[in-house]
């Protein structure tokens, strides 16, 4: 079981990251590849991503779903990527660095 880390609270869209691809080509990778396990670059967890249209906002996301805990553990619209919190002040980086 993997280590949990604690991060301290920070803002909406704080920071930036330098992903390797952009959140159109993660978009459409994970659509395509809709079982990849994909492993944080904060402690290694294991975790899977769906793309989608929210309902709510209509635009597109992705959410990151961890495979042990088999709960949704951040939201990603194109408009957090590259930032190191989303939209909601949930760190991201963790999960968008590991994408391919």
């Amino acid at each position: 079981m993997s280590k949990k880390v604690v991060k301290p609270t920070k803002p909406r869209h704080h920071g930036t990251v330098s992903n390797s691809i952009s959140f159109s080509e993660a978009y459409i990778f994970i659509l395509n590849n809709p079982k990849h396990i994909y492993h944080t670059t904060g402690n290694n967890s294991s975790f899977m991503a769906r793309a989608y249209k929210s309902k709510k906002r209509k635009e597109k996301v992705i959410t990151f779903k961890g495979i042990e805990s088999n709960y949704v553990s951040a939201y990603v619209y194109e408009c957090c990527w590259g930032k190191v919190t989303n939209c909601y002040g949930t760190y991201i980086d963790c999960y968008t660095k590991a994408m391919v």
